[in-house]
């Protein structure tokens, strides 16, 4: 059995009593439709690849998670990956569609995925495309001639939704402090995961987490930094510990700044000069010199 069927088979395995249940499986895609009331399910841990995505076409939905509690309302759709225990509850009539892809196929897309859970979009545009192109398989798979055309169905789907979790807009939006907080701890996970690439942008940032530019913007606009000086701080921090670090000596200072994000040795200079007081020459030959010290005192 895939590991997309487990999760079609979970739902599946709920009371039929609670609500009708129709489900596509394929190697690229699997997809559920779900209408019925009342539900309270517990799922553990799946897989560390599937990606799942949920849209809600009618009613509310809590999703209580490690991060706290995600909920989805009617005309939204949620991400999240596989690799999460959630528990998923409503107390009234729904109407979702679920959708359920190797993590691989949307990484094509939208890299890093595993820094963007619990997304929650609205759903317009390629969000919505996505849903109906996925939906159209539980009323015309048997039917198809070429079984292959479900695989390009899939990848099509994770393309799609690629592009509405990557533009994401929360511009206007007020956040509880809660939230933004746990926003803020997903953008500072994915850029210390990517902080030794010279390329990291606010954009390539969005472009990991599922945030628009304005949302991640608006994230920092009252912390003491906004994010690319909080960025440089950290790469400063961790250039900083490698100086001292008697396993770094053979390497330069052009091998530490290269390493660690820096797109050249001076500018590491001038910003390790700034932020310490002193270059980080100067700052690695005082280390040195109480190395040796310590070592003529023993």
């Amino acid at each position: 059995m895939l590991k997309s069927e487990v999760a079609v088979a979970s739902l599946a395995r709920m009371d039929p009593q609670h609500g009708s249940f129709r489900s596509f499986v394929s190697r690229s895609i699997s997809v559920l439709d779900v209408q019925g009331g009342a539900i309270d399910l517990r799922k553990g841990v799946s897989s560390t690849s599937d990606v799942h995505v949920m849209r809600l076409r009618r009613g509310s939905v809590q999703l209580a998670h490690a991060e706290g509690c995600t909920t989805v309302e009617a005309g939204q759709f949620v991400a999240y990956r596989g690799a999460q225990a959630i528990q998923f509850r409503h107390e009234q009539d729904i109407d979702m569609l679920g959708v359920f892809l190797p993590g691989s196929a949307l990484e094509r897309f939208l890299p890093d995925w595993d820094a963007a859970e619990f997304v929650v979009s609205n759903d317009r545009g390629e969000g919505r495309l996505s849903f109906d192109i996925a939906h159209d398989l539980l009323d015309c798979a048997d039917q198809l001639q070429d079984k292959a055309a479900a695989e390009v169905v899939g990848e099509t789907v994770a393309r799609l939704l690629a592009r509405a979790l990557a533009s994401n807009s929360l511009a206007g939006a007020a956040e509880p402090a809660d939230l933004a907080e746990a926003r803020r701890r997903r953008v500072r996970h994915f850029c210390r995961k990517h902080l030794s690439s010279p390329h990291l942008s606010v954009d390539v940032v969005a472009r990991g987490t599922g945030l628009s530019r304005a949302a991640i913007h608006r994230l920092f606009h009252d912390q003491s930094h906004t994010l690319m000086q909080w960025v440089q701080l950290e790469r400063l921090e961790v250039c900083r510990r490698a100086l001292t670090e008697a396993s770094m000596q053979p390497a330069t200072l052009t091998d530490i700044a290269l390493a660690h994000g820096w797109k050249s040795s001076a500018h590491f200079s001038a910003a390790f000069r700034q932020r310490y007081g002193q270059s980080p020459r100067v700052y690695r030959a005082m280390l040195q010199s109480e190395r040796a010290l310590r070592v003529v005192r023993r």
